[in-house]
C-alpha cells in the first residue's frame, strides 16, 4: 500500500512536472511569437520608412539613365551638378540600416547600387565617354568629311568631339588649326543644335577674326562674329554701362603725348634732378663685368650700350674730295665703357671740364708699353682720372685675355703699376677709380669726395640749362627714356597691376635703377590716368581690365555655353582674366583654346607662355566649393605644310629649349632632300654686295626649280632688313594698298611673286619658298641681341628662362612658313 502511494505520488509528481514544462513552452513559443510579430511589424516598419528613399533611388535610376544618354560628352561640372543634385540623397541612404531586412533584396540592391553610382560616378562617365566619342566619330563621318572642303584627320576630328570643361589642342605648325576651329563651330551648331550666339569665337588681330568669320559664313552658312580681345571688352563694357570713346593714337603721337607729360613734370619740386640722372647713370642698364663669361659676350653688350656720353665733340675734317676747305662735325663722345660713360657724365654735368684719352704730356713709349693716354685729364685742375676694372682684391674678371707669356691678371696689375709710376715720376696727380666702386653703388660719389678731397670744386649745371642742352643735343635719349616709359605703361596697365606691389618688388631686389625709374612713372602714370578721364576715353588695356571687374561684379551676364580661343599661346595676364571672369560667372561653359607653344613670339607685347603651358593650374581653379575644372589635352600633329625633313630640322631645333611642349609633328610628304640651303658671306659684307649677290643666288635657283609659278617670303628679324632689295635695278614692285604690301618681281620674272615682310608678320602665312635674311650675330641679327632692358622684367613673364627661348621660337616660325625649300 505504502508503495502504491509513493508510486502514485510520483507519477502525479512526474505529471506535474510534464505539465508544467509544458506550460512553459507554450509560454516560451508565446514569447517567441510574439517576439516576431512584433519584429516583423518593426521590419515593416523599417520598410514603409525606406519608402520614400526608394523612390527617390528608383527616380534616380531613371536620371542616371537619362544623364548617361545624353547627346553631349558629359564634362565634370555635368559630373559634379549631378552629383550634387543627389547628395543629400546620398548622405541620407548612406546613414540607413537596411542590409539586415529579409525579402528586401532587390531593394537592398537599389540602394546598394544607388550609393555606388555616386561614389564612382567620375570613373563610369569616364568610360561612358570613351564609349561616347567612338559612336560620335562614326556617326559624325560625314559631318568631318568636309570642313571647308577638306577632310579631317583623326586627331582633328577627336580634338572636336572631345568637350570636357577645358580643352587645349596643342597645334604644329601647318596642321590645320583654323580648319579645326571652324570644324568645332560646325559640329556645334550642326549636330548638337547650339545657338550661334551661345559661342564666343576669339582670334587676337582684326585681320584674323575678320577672316575667320568670313571662312565661317562662307563655307559654312553660320553667322558668327568673330570678336578679339578689345572688342569683346568693348562690347561687355557698353552693354554693362555705356559705349566708352575710345582713345586711339598713333604710335608718334602716343609718344609725344608721353613727351608732354615728362616736361610738365618736370617743373614739379624735385621731379626734374631725378630725371637727369636716370638719363645721365640709369638709362642704360648697368651690368657688373664680372657677369660676363666671355670677351665676345662683353663686346656684344657694349655695341648694344651705345657708349656714348653727354659731351659734344668737334672734329674738323678736310673736304679731300672737293679740296674746298674744311668742315666741322659734331657728335656725341664716344668711351669704351659704361662705367666711363657715367664718369663723363658725372664731370660734365657738373661743369668740370675734361678730356677723354688725351695723350700724356710725357714720352712714355717703350717696347713694352706704348704713348699713355690716361682715361680722362681735368685741365683746369691738372688732374688724371684713371679707371680700372678690378674687384675689392685688385683682381680682373676671369674672361679677361691674357698672352703667351702673360696672365690677365698679371698683364693687367703691371699696367696699373706702370702707371702709377708715370704719375709718381712726373709728379702728376691721378685719382683712381674702381669696378667694384659702382658694384657697391659707390663710384661717383666716391669720385666726389676725391676729386673735392684735390680742390676740385662742383658747380652743378642748372636744371633749365640741363633741359635745354638734352633737348639740343642728346635728344635721343629723351626719345628712348619716353619709348621705355611708354612700353612699361603699356605692359603695367595691360596686366592690371598694382603700383605699390612693383614698388615693393623693386625694393625687394634693393635695385636701385628700378626704384628710381618708378618714381619717375608713378606722376606720369597719374596723368596718363587723369588725361583718359577729361577726355572720357578708355584704352585697349581698359578695355579688357574694365569688362573683367563688370563681369565679376554682376553687371553683365554671360550667353555663352563656348568660348572658343585661336592662336591661345599670345594669352596674356589681362586677357586670361577676362576669360576667367566670365568662366566663374557661368561655370557650364566650356572652353577650347587652340594653339602652339613652339610659335609663342609675343612676349615684348604681354603674352604669357606659361599659361598655356599651366594651362590646367590657371584654369582649373573655381569659386564652387569642391569642384575644380577638368582639363583635357589634345593634339593635332599632322602638318600639311612641308615634308618630313623639314619637320626634322624645326623639331630638333625648337626642342633644345626643354621649356618647350613635346609633340610629333608628321607628314604625307616625304623627301630624302635636305630641306634648306645656306649661303655664306663675310661678317663685314652682311650689308654689302656679298649679301645681296647670295640672295640674288637662292633667287636663281628658286626661279629654276619653279616652273610654271610660286611664291617667295623674304623674311627679316627688323624692318630694315627690306633694304637689301629697296631700289635695286633687279627688282621691280606693285603696291596693294587693301594689303597695305609690295609685291616684287625679280628680273621680270612675273611667275614668281616675292614678299618681304619680318618673322613677326609672317605668323600664319606660307609660301612655296622662304629666304630668311640677315642670319648673323650681332644687334641686329637673327637671333637679335637686344635684350628688353630689365625695368619690363618686372611686368614680363619669366615662365621662359631658356637662353633666346623668344629668339629660338621666332627663328621657328620663320622656319616652317616653308612648304617646299628655306634659305638660310
Amino acid at each position: 500500500m505504502i508503495e502504491y502511494i509513493i508510486g502514485s505520488v510520483l507519477v502525479l509528481s512526474v505529471a506535474g512536472a510534464i505539465n508544467n514544462s509544458g506550460k512553459r513552452k507554450k509560454q516560451r513559443l508565446a514569447q517567441e511569437a510574439e517576439r516576431k510579430r512584433k519584429l516583423a511589424e518593426q521590419q515593416e516598419k523599417r520598410k514603409s520608412d525606406l519608402q520614400p528613399y526608394l523612390r527617390e533611388v528608383y527616380s534616380f535610376q531613371n536620371a542616371y539613365a537619362a544623364f548617361l544618354s545624353s547627346p553631349l560628352f558629359l564634362s565634370d561640372y555635368d559630373v559634379y551638378t549631378f552629383k550634387m543634385r543627389h547628395t543629400k540623397l546620398y548622405d541620407s541612404v548612406k546613414g540607413l540600416q537596411y542590409r539586415d531586412l529579409p525579402g528586401f533584396e532587390n531593394e537592398i540592391n537599389a540602394l546598394d547600387g544607388f550609393l555606388a553610382v555616386l561614389s564612382e560616378l567620375a570613373t563610369r562617365v569616364k568610360g561612358r565617354n570613351t564609349q561616347f566619342v567612338d559612336t560620335e566619330l562614326k556617326e559624325c563621318k560625314t559631318l568631318f568629311d568636309d570642313v571647308e572642303g577638306r577632310s579631317l584627320d583623326m586627331q582633328q576630328r577627336k580634338a572636336i568631339v572631345v568637350d570636357q570643361d577645358n580643352n587645349l589642342v596643342i597645334a604644329g605648325a601647318g596642321s590645320g588649326k583654323t580648319t579645326t576651329i571652324a570644324g568645332k563651330v560646325k559640329y556645334l551648331t550642326q549636330r548638337q543644335k547650339v545657338d550661334p550666339k551661345e559661342i564666343l569665337l576669339i582670334s587676337f588681330t582684326k585681320k584674323s577674326a575678320k577672316e575667320m568669320a568670313d571662312r565661317i559664313r562662307t563655307n559654312m552658312g553660320v553667322l558668327l562674329p568673330v570678336k578679339t580681345f578689345h572688342k569683346l571688352g568693348l562690347d561687355i563694357i557698353a552693354e554693362s554701362h555705356e559705349k566708352p570713346s575710345i582713345f586711339s593714337l598713333s604710335q608718334k603721337q602716343n609718344l609725344e603725348l608721353m613727351a608732354s607729360f615728362i616736361s610738365n613734370a618736370k617743373s614739379v619740386e624735385g621731379y626734374f634732378g631725378k630725371f637727369a640722372d636716370f638719363l645721365s647713370y640709369y638709362l642704360k642698364p648697368y651690368r657688373d663685368i664680372e657677369a660676363f663669361s666671355s670677351d665676345a659676350e662683353h663686346n656684344n653688350y657694349l655695341r648694344e650700350q651705345k657708349l656714348e656720353g653727354y659731351k659734344i665733340v668737334e672734329k674738323v675734317l678736310k673736304e679731300e674730295k672737293t679740296g674746298s676747305g674744311e668742315k666741322t662735325i659734331r657728335y656725341r663722345e664716344r668711351l669704351k665703357s659704361q662705367e666711363e660713360v657715367l664718369i663723363a657724365n658725372f664731370l660734365f654735368r657738373n661743369n668740370i671740364s675734361y678730356l677723354y684719352e688725351e695723350r700724356y704730356p710725357y714720352k712714355t713709349a717703350s717696347k713694352k708699353f706704348g704713348q699713355y693716354k690716361p682715361d680722362f685729364y681735368l685741365p683746369d685742375h691738372d688732374i688724371y682720372i684713371e679707371h680700372f676694372g678690378i674687384n675689392e682684391n685688385g683682381e680682373v674678371p676671369g674672361w679677361f685675355k691674357g698672352s703667351d707669356e702673360k696672365s690677365a691678371q698679371q698683364r693687367y696689375s703691371e699696367g696699373i703699376e706702370w702707371k702709377r709710376s708715370e704719375h709718381l715720376v712726373n709728379c702728376t696727380t691721378l685719382v683712381e677709380t674702381y669696378s667694384w666702386e659702382q658694384r657697391r653703388g659707390v663710384l661717383l660719389s666716391g669720385l666726389k669726395d676725391k676729386l673735392e678731397s684735390k680742390g676740385v670744386v662742383f658747380k652743378p649745371m642748372p636744371d633749365e640749362e640741363l633741359w635745354q642742352y638734352m633737348l639740343e643735343n642728346t635728344p635721343e635719349d629723351i626719345d628712348a627714356f619716353t619709348q621705355l616709359l611708354n612700353t612699361f605703361l603699356s605692359l603695367f596697365k595691360s596686366n592690371n597691376e598694382v603700383f605699390e606691389a612693383v614698388v615693393k618688388r623693386a625694393k625687394k631686389e634693393d635695385n636701385t635703377r628700378a626704384e628710381l625709374f618708378l618714381e619717375l612713372f608713378y606722376p606720369i602714370y597719374n596723368s596718363y590716368e587723369g588725361y583718359l578721364k577729361q577726355e572720357g576715353e578708355i584704352d585697349f588695356s581698359d578695355m579688357i581690365n574694365s569688362a573683367a571687374a563688370y563681369i565679376r561684379e554682376g553687371a553683365y551676364s554671360s550667353p555663352y555655353r563656348y568660348i572658343i580661343i585661336d592662336e591661345f599661346q599670345d594669352i596674356s595676364e589681362s586677357r586670361f582674366q577676362l576669360i576667367k571672369a566670365l568662366l566663374d560667372q557661368r561655370p557650364d561653359t566650356r572652353l577650347l583654346c587652340v594653339g602652339d607653344d613652339w610659335q609663342s613670339i609675343f612676349r615684348f607685347a604681354g603674352s604669357d607662355i606659361g599659361i598655356f603651358t599651366g594651362f590646367s593650374e590657371y584654369f582649373g581653379t573655381t569659386m564652387l566649393p569642391g569642384f575644380n575644372r577638368a582639363t583635357s589635352t589634345s593634339y593635332i600633329e599632322n602638318t600639311y605644310r612641308f615634308d618630313n625633313q623639314l619637320i626634322a630640322l624645326s623639331e630638333n631645333f625648337i626642342l633644345k629649349n626643354p621649356n618647350q611642349i613635346r609633340k610629333s609633328l608628321k607628314s604625307n610628304k616625304t623627301s630624302d632632300k635636305t630641306p634648306y640651303t645656306i649661303y655664306w658671306y663675310d661678317d663685314e659684307q652682311r650689308d654689302g654686295a656679298m649679301a645681296y649677290t647670295s640672295l640674288c643666288s637662292a633667287l636663281e635657283e628658286i626661279i629654276g626649280q619653279s616652273g610654271s609659278g610660286c611664291s617667295v617670303l623674304l623674311l627679316g628679324r627688323y624692318e630694315k632688313d627690306s633694304r637689301i632689295i629697296k631700289d635695286k635695278a633687279e627688282f621691280s614692285q606693285t603696291y596693294h594698298t587693301e594689303e597695305q604690301r609690295y609685291d616684287y618681281f625679280y628680273r621680270g620674272n612675273n611667275h614668281v611673286r616675292i614678299n618681304f615682310m619680318t618673322a613677326h608678320g609672317s605668323k600664319g602665312l606660307e609660301a612655296d619658298y622662304v629666304v630668311i635674311l640677315n642670319c648673323n650675330s650681332g644687334t641686329y641679327g637673327f637671333p637679335s641681341e637686344i635684350s628688353d632692358d630689365p625695368l619690363l622684367n618686372f611686368l614680363l613673364s619669366k615662365a621662359d628662362q631658356f637662353p633666346n627661348g623668344e629668339e629660338r621660337r621666332l627663328f621657328y616660325v620663320a622656319l616652317t612658313r616653308a612648304r617646299k625649300h628655306v634659305f638660310l
